[in-house]
């Protein structure tokens, strides 16, 4: 079940949780020229922070929803500016 929490989306897949932004950030945001996302084997609690964007309407930090090990990363979507 998909559910929300400070602008991102949780899903949990049955091995893991899946964290994305939900697109009603992202059409708050705009187009994102900077994304400084936490790396893969990173510890972190509930509230610290989990990702920074850089975008053209806005700079936003956004909060860890969960408490747990970053398993993995999408890579393609920290710096979408390059190919």
């Amino acid at each position: 079940m998909l559910k929300k929490k400070d602008n991102l989306w949780v899903l949990f897949n049955g091995k893991e949780y899946c964290v994305g932004l939900t697109k009603e950030a992202q059409e708050e945001l705009g187009a994102v020229t900077f994304a400084s996302i936490q790396k893969a084997g990173t510890a972190l609690k509930q509230g610290e922070t989990l990702v920074e964007l850089e975008a053209e309407k806005a700079v936003s930090e956004f909060p860890s929803p969960l408490t747990g090990v970053i398993s993995s990363v999408n890579e393609k979507s920290i710096n979408p500016l390059i190919p």
